[in-house]
């Protein structure tokens, strides 16, 4: 029976020397990282591969990256491609690596999301004091590392306040209450910070904040809120927790922020989240206004020039926002819908209305907002996205000039449902022989039955022009079953683009099909690979690619492929493989 060994949570105890350890089992404590989609683990300063049960390389949660890890299996000494080498070589060098086989992974310590920045995080002079039950807020912004122009004192604030603002909610009561509410209306407190205990108030669901919040925005007049309230009114509706119960009687928060919006339709975008909280909430008339915004603005906005002696439109000192800085930011005249164009409405407002429901952004107002943006920009991309989730087989008719960019392609292909599907195969006949046509005919191809073994006849056909071979490889590898005909790209690589010396595919782009070859466990994939090892890629090789690099690379990718290592050994290659056929 095989021993087993542990390595202690000690960082001081004497680390194992795992080239010492081949075939025994060990339980290790180290530090999990990744690359471009590589993991490894890393003990004692040494890069260590992980494996599943079949020998690939295993991958981790995303947030796992730099988190210490317990790792349970089997030491092994394998030739692996260079973890040095990630995101400079595509044929990795092989390297001599410790492997640990069928690795059982656990996480030392719970993983905050936060962690990251907790690194980085403030330490500040002052702590908000408790008195008479509820924490006193400090009028003091939070440390920004980053300043891009919309922030605010109001936000500033409450970052910096945010745990005790999270406690005051979590602890609401009445005794709580009646001192936010003396807070609110004490005059020696600083103005935002007043607005920010009304609207702790409010969410807690006492009537005397959201009063407070509508005495300051002042409805039924036309002045502007200031950005302080605005980001507030976006920001609050947020505050609600987890535990707590649904707060009856919001609509106020609907009806201040849609006054915002009215009035100061561009500070509402752009110092809060308004937009995205009405569509939240499904408020129709919050999305029908945003529509009705772009739909009136007008086609291109006044620029405005770089004049540091422009006025400020807020009257706020001591470190609040400056809007005229804001405005040459935009490089627009001002604010008001008359003077801003649509697309910068859109850029805004889009990705938030579009995704609302269907009853309330039906297909007849994307189309009004279609007629909006005639040219083929990101706005109109965003529609066309949305016409294809819907399913909306009218989509093509109205799109069909533009899908000769390539991008767009990738949504159809991606979002395309059955009714789509069926427009395309009627629209494809009727379209001239082309680039736009061949590529609706391969997507069409690709969602057919049987697909892989189709694109896998088609890279096998001596008659498919070169050029399209790499193309084929990925869409091989992208549809369903791929995998299992992955030989084929192996098969094509060793009896047409080593027959003789051409231009393309190159020896990067052979040397990245070879890699799509490694996704595959196929033992038919396998031993195409084994084959290609032996093949004479001096024809294919160049300054970027050497002939060395394209053994090690096949060699490496087997490694992938079976759990085992012989390097560039055919002979050793060959004998394992038909002895593992035989069993």
């Amino acid at each position: 029976m095989q021993s087993s060994l542990e390595i202690t949570k000690d960082e001081n105890e004497q680390h194992l020397d795992l080239t010492k350890l081949e075939g025994k089992q060990a339980e290790l404590v180290g530090t999990l990282w990744s690359l471009n989609g590589v993991w490894w683990f890393e003990y004692a300063d040494k890069k260590v591969y992980l494996t599943s049960k079949s020998g690939r390389s295993e991958s981790y949660e995303v947030n796992w990256h730099g988190c210490k890890v317990r790792v349970k299996g089997q030491i092994k000494q394998q030739m692996r491609a260079s973890l040095d080498q990630i995101s400079l070589k595509t044929a990795r060098d092989l390297e001599m690596y410790s492997v640990i086989v069928n690795a059982q992974v656990s996480l030392e310590s719970e993983v905050d999301e936060n962690d990251e920045g907790n690194r980085f995080r403030a330490l500040y002079e002052q702590t908000p004091k408790m008195k008479d039950g509820v924490f006193q807020l400090l009028a003091e912004p939070s440390f920004r590392r980053n300043i891009v122009g919309g922030e605010t004192t109001a936000r500033g604030f409450v970052e910096r306040n945010w745990p005790h603002i999270v406690h005051t909610l979590s602890n609401a009561n009445g005794a709580s209450k009646d001192t936010i509410f003396l807070r609110m209306n004490d005059p020696k407190i600083d103005s935002t910070l007043r607005q920010i205990y009304a609207s702790i108030l409010a969410m807690a669901g006492d009537k005397r904040g959201s009063e407070y919040l509508k005495s300051v925005v002042k409805l039924g007049t036309k002045n502007k809120p200031e950005p302080d309230t605005i980001y507030l009114l976006g920001e609050i509706g947020s505050w609600k927790l987890e535990n707590q119960k649904q707060i009856e009687g919001d609509d106020w928060l609907e009806e201040l922020s849609i006054h915002c919006l009215k009035v100061a339709p561009g500070e509402a975008f752009f110092y809060s989240s308004i937009p995205e909280m009405l569509c939240n909430k499904k408020s129709k008339l919050g999305i029908d206004l945003m529509i009705q915004l772009i739909l009136d603005g007008k086609p291109k906005a006044k620029e405005v020039e770089d004049d540091d002696d422009l006025p400020s439109d807020s009257e706020k000192g001591d470190g609040r926002v400056d809007m005229s800085g804001l405005s040459r930011m935009l490089g627009l005249k001002d604010f008001e819908p008359t003077s801003m164009s649509y697309e910068d409405y859109a850029s805004i407002l889009l990705p938030e209305i579009l995704y609302a429901e269907p009853d309330l952004v039906t297909t007849d107002i994307l189309l009004k907002l279609l007629e909006k943006f005639p040219k083929a920009d990101s706005n109109r991309r965003m529609l066309f996205k949305v016409m294809l989730i819907r399913d909306d087989p009218s989509v093509i008719k109205y799109f069909l000039k533009d899908l000769e960019e390539d991008f767009w392609l990738t949504d159809l292909d991606e979002y395309s449902g059955p009714k789509i599907i069926a427009a395309i195969k009627e629209e494809v006949t009727r379209l001239k022989a082309g680039t736009l046509r061949k590529e609706l005919e391969m997507m069409l191809l690709r969602r057919s039955d049987h697909a892989a073994a189709t694109f896998a006849k088609m890279l096998d056909n001596p008659q498919t022009p070169i050029e399209n071979l790499n193309e084929l490889s990925w869409s091989l590898l992208e549809i369903e079953g791929g995998k299992s005909h992955a030989d084929a790209i192996a098969r094509v690589i060793r009896q047409r683009l080593l027959a003789k010396p051409q231009d393309e595919p190159d020896a990067m782009t052979v040397s990245r099909m070879i890699e799509r070859v490694g996704e595959s466990s196929e033992p038919r994939a396998v031993d195409e690979m084994i084959q290609l090892l032996g093949a004479d890629f001096s024809k294919l090789a160049d300054e970027w690619v050497s002939v060395d690099e394209f053994r090690n690379h096949i060699a490496g990718q087997l490694a992938e492929m079976t759990g085992q290592s012989f390097g560039v050994d055919q002979d050793a290659w060959n004998k394992w493989f038909a002895k593992k056929q035989s069993e």
